[in-house]
Formats: C-alpha cells, structure tokens, sequence
C-alpha cells in the first residue's frame, strides 16, 4: 500500500527523519539523513541533510566511516562522492516526500509516523469520504469487517493528535449515534463470527 516515515522533533523548528539508504554492501553503506527545518527566509527550502559513509564493525553493527571535516581541507584537497542515477532518483524521490510532509503538516512536537500512499490510492481514498453513496456501498459489500477494520487500524496509529485532527470535521450527533450503536450492540451481545 505504502511505506512510513517517521519523523522526530528535536525542536520547535526542525525534526529528523528516517535515513534514507542510498548504497549498501556486504560491509558498506551510503546513507542521508533528513532534517525538516522551519527555514524563515524561504519556506519551499524546508529540507536538509547530511551524507553518511558506514562501515560494518566487528560485532556487525554500523558505523560512521571517519569524520572528515570539510573545513579543514587544504588547496589541493578534494572529496568526491559519486551518486549513481538509481541513487539519486530514490533519494529525490525520498526528499520530495519531506518537501510534502512539511508542505501540509509542518513541524509536529514529538514523534510521528506518515504513510505514505501513492497518488490512486489517495485519490481513490478522497472520492471515497466524498462520495456517501459509494462509501456506503463498499461497506454494504464489505459487511461490517471493513468499518472494524478502519477502527482497528486508527486505534493503531497511536497518534491521538492525528486522529484527533482526522475527527475535528466529525459531527458531535454523529458521534453519539455511533456510540449509542455500539453500546445498543454491545449490550445484545452481537459478535463476529
């Protein structure tokens, strides 16, 4: 269906991302780490980062490969990293979901999980919430599983400002129709066999 970012704050103004693996090797590894940033003189460049060489260690974890700081390089020194056309394509195409996340969510305090869809699915999932008559047929030929389903799958999410954001358009009657539902279910004992 998709993949997850996750994304941390490490202030009111930036947050990191999941790296993103460019190159591995049995001993190996090129990496980006991406930074969302609140950047104040242009907001389009909301994204930032650092390239990670890794070597394997001995008891086979990850490890950055010397620290080289740039600053400290002399006239006739140089560094070239080489990026293959593979590796750039999936690191623009992992950037640009940054850009995206920015774009609408901004910058959200704590740890928070995205996944990610692609264009038909979303535009499937909005003509669905748009479209009562369609909706109410899905869950008329998915029985009540599908409706279980989607509450199950909010539970999940763990992101109580995120469903919470997702239920703000709810109306209070309706949420009282569906709790009075489920406690008139619940107390007829109708279960899913």
């Amino acid at each position: 269906m998709g993949d997850t970012i996750k994304i941390k704050s490490t202030s009111k103004n930036s947050a990191i991302g999941s790296d993103i693996l460019l190159r591995t090797t049995t001993t190996t590894r090129l990496l980006f780490k991406p930074e969302i940033v609140n950047n104040p003189h242009n907001k389009n460049a909301s994204v930032r980062g650092t390239f990670i060489f890794q070597k394997k260690g001995r008891n086979n974890s990850w490890e950055d490969y010397k620290n080289l700081d740039l600053t400290k390089l002399k006239a006739s020194e140089w560094v070239q990293i080489e990026l293959k056309s593979e590796e750039m394509f999936k690191l623009i195409s992992e950037l640009d979901k940054y850009y995206k996340i920015f774009e609408r969510y901004g910058i959200r305090s704590g740890e928070t999980e995205f996944l990610i869809t692609s264009q038909n699915i979303q535009r499937i999932i909005e003509q669905l919430l748009n479209n009562k008559e369609s909706l109410n047929k899905l869950i008329a030929q998915g029985g009540s599983s599908i409706l279980s389903e989607i509450i199950r799958w909010l539970s999940g999410l763990g992101d109580a400002k995120l469903i919470l954001e997702k239920l703000k358009d709810v109306k209070a009657d309706d949420l009282e129709k569906l709790n009075t539902m489920i406690n008139i279910n619940s107390n007829f004992g109708i279960y899913k066999i």
